[in-house]
């Protein structure tokens, strides 16, 4: 159901039940077979007309995506995909808590018997762990990550690896997630221009997707 609002230059406007989205019905679009288009009817107009009547649509559409896009890019930062294992968040009563693990580090690696086993991913991480569940290792961080960039130190935490058994559902055996993505802010006068840019990608990317 729909509520009218308003008639403006022939055009009603109306509030839908559901307000979500948005739809135009065209005056004629959906001709009686057995009579002819009238004049204002969408099917009197020339084939070039309602063409453009047509695109007008989809590059509102597309325009609006870039525009939201470039909004929400510009409050939340440029996303940036990472390969390193960057800790994200901490699970409750787990052993990173207990071991006092922070977040927004990259993982370096881990020593077990001494010798440091260099992680350079999330897939290399979990590699480890799975080799070492049930015995007590040491974590090795970077110091604390903005963005891109960590601080160089090397810091290290004892913490206890979990087997399957002691390990809560939805958990890992250390309890940590990571992020793959992080946020970039560059200085404020280049944060509309870089929005934009990347409102501009992703609008095309979403399109391809669609297709």
């Amino acid at each position: 159901r729909a509520m009218k609002l308003f008639k403006w230059r022939g055009v009603l406007f109306s509030l839908n039940w559901i307000p979500f989205g948005g739809f135009v019905r065209m005056k004629g679009e959906e001709p009686d077979p057995k009579l002819s288009p009238k004049a204002g009817d969408f099917y009197h107009a020339s084939s070039l007309k309602r063409l453009a009547v047509i695109l007008a649509g989809v590059v509102a559409n597309f325009v609006f995506g870039i525009l939201a896009f470039t909004i929400v890019f510009g409050h939340l930062g440029i996303p940036k995909e990472i390969e390193a294992p960057r800790i994200s968040l901490i699970a409750p009563d787990s052993p990173a808590q207990a071991a006092q693990i922070p977040t927004e580090v990259n993982i370096l690696g881990f020593k077990a018997g001494g010798d440091l086993i260099k992680t350079q991913t999330v897939d290399e991480v979990i590699e480890v762990i799975g080799e070492y569940k049930g015995q007590e290792v040491i974590l090795v961080t970077t110091g604390p990550c903005r963005g891109l960039v960590c601080s160089e130190s090397a810091i290290e935490y004892p913490v206890y690896l979990r087997l399957d058994e002691e390990t809560p559902e939805n958990q890992g055996s250390m309890g940590v997630a990571f992020d793959h993505v992080v946020y970039i802010f560059y200085p404020a006068w280049q944060m509309p221009f870089r929005s934009a840019e990347y409102g501009v990608k992703e609008a095309f990317a979403l399109g391809q997707l669609i297709l």
